[in-house]
């Protein structure tokens, strides 16, 4: 049996990258676990005092991640599509031994880079010699010809990304083992956010009675406000209006910058794409009440900080999912244009646009839907629009002022979301 090919460094790197984020996404997981079943046992007034040890929580998470991926395919692993086969015959997986040794000469391995930092401490003199010892397990990794680690090079494994052949047909979901971990995690999610949000039934059943007056005088609404509301409204459609319009097109020229199958093929377009990537999803995170504040500090209150507010968020937004999809069009159209010689601006021209447009207008009137919710709020902090008179009377306990602005609120939202579905509908 002749021994495989060397892979070229680039295969090296996508199996690294592969086998580390899955190593990582299991140890996370576990991590994640403990995390769940501390806070659980706390609350029910146990000491958990070793597990809040985290130094040794973190070297221990993936030690037990390399320890399940031997047992069984790990959730990791199924992400990441990463498997172990036979170093001579890529048809044939790895037999069970085989995963155990490669698991336990890598959980040596993660506890020798660990060691220094847990026994010395998060400072220079415990990291740095972690640094060295895992700097050297890279290498060795990528020295080798078909990028295995000391673990699989002992066990006569090596790693690939391929489909492996079925041996078997896999059993019914409540005999593997993964469908009981996904079981475990959900149910340690749910506990933990059972006790976080500190649930309590028999005070929405008890406080029915304070709530009652409130509600029945929002349900009674004053009508002498009318007209000012009536303003109000039309001030808020615009603010979302004029913010919609005018994230177009910039959010229409970073997509394109954010798009994966556009930036990919030099080390600049890699950096270009990891940049505005980043920054769509650092301004995306930042809600646009927290943007109207801002807005509201540098160009004093009004509907114009609150438009803004909505404008930066908006292109954060709709530049993501303009380029989640440009990075699904069908690649065929491009290659052809990529055939021909063309320029990568004739390429993005005729071989991708006319793909996007009518997905980027559904996109465009869906926001614009979004917007107009959005801004019936950033009155509360000084971003002009409903919420400017909403927030007083609210304040003030006027009930009946409140409900006679949610009645408008309501049937302008009822008009822009038959608006918009009609508009969706004509336009996919």
């Amino acid at each position: 049996m002749t021994a495989p090919a060397a892979l070229p460094m680039d295969e090296r790197w996508r199996l690294a990258r592969a086998r580390f984020g899955s190593v990582m996404l299991d140890a996370v997981l576990i991590a994640y676990a403990a995390w769940c079943m501390q806070l659980l046992v706390t609350r029910a007034g146990a000491d958990t005092a070793y597990l809040a040890r985290w130094p040794w929580l973190l070297a221990a998470a993936p030690v037990l991640a390399l320890l399940w991926r031997a047992l069984t395919p790990s959730l990791g692993q199924r992400g990441y599509r990463d498997r172990l086969v036979q170093h001579g015959d890529e048809s044939v997986p790895a037999a069970a031994d085989q995963r155990l040794l490669a698991a336990v000469v890598g959980a040596l391995q993660v506890v020798l880079v660990l060691l220094p930092a847990v026994l010395i401490g998060t400072t220079w003199r415990g990291v740095l010699p972690s640094l060295l010892v895992a700097v050297g397990f890279v290498a060795a990794r990528f020295l080798d010809a078909q990028g295995r680690s000391l673990g699989e090079r002992i066990a006569g494994v090596r790693p690939t990304l391929r489909p492996v052949p079925q041996t078997k047909v896999p059993g019914p979901w409540h005999r593997r083992p993964n469908s009981w971990i996904v079981i475990l995690l959900l149910l340690l999610t749910f506990s933990v956010a059972y006790l976080l949000t500190q649930v309590k039934l028999g005070e929405l059943i008890s406080g029915w009675e304070r709530a009652r007056p409130m509600l029945g005088q929002l349900t009674s609404p004053d009508w002498s406000i009318t007209e000012s509301v009536i303003d109000k409204v039309v001030e808020t459609v615009f603010i979302a209006l004029l913010a919609s319009s005018l994230a177009l097109p910039v959010a229409f020229a970073f997509s394109f910058l954010g798009a994966r199958n556009v930036m990919q093929g030099s080390l600049l377009g890699g950096l270009v794409y990891f940049v505005a990537r980043f920054l769509m999803n650092l301004t995306r995170s930042v809600e646009p009440i927290i943007w109207a504040i801002i807005f509201v500090l540098w160009v004093t209150s009004g509907p114009f900080s609150g438009m803004l507010a909505l404008f930066v968020h908006s292109v954060a937004a709709l530049a993501k999912l303009y380029s989640e999809a440009i990075e699904s069009i069908d690649p065929g159209p491009v290659e052809a244009l990529k055939a021909t010689g063309a320029s990568p601006l004739h390429v993005i021209r005729y071989g991708m646009v006319p793909q996007v447009i009518p997905p980027f207008l559904s996109f465009t009137v869906y926001r614009w839907d979004i917007n107009v919710r959005m801004a019936t709020i950033l009155g509360f902090v000084g971003g002009g629009g409903i919420g400017d008179m909403l927030l007083p009377f609210t304040q003030l306990g006027a009930w009946p002022k409140v409900g006679t602005i949610i009645v408008f609120i309501t049937i302008v939202v009822w008009l822009m979301d038959i608006i918009s579905s009609k508009a969706r509908e004509r336009l996919v």
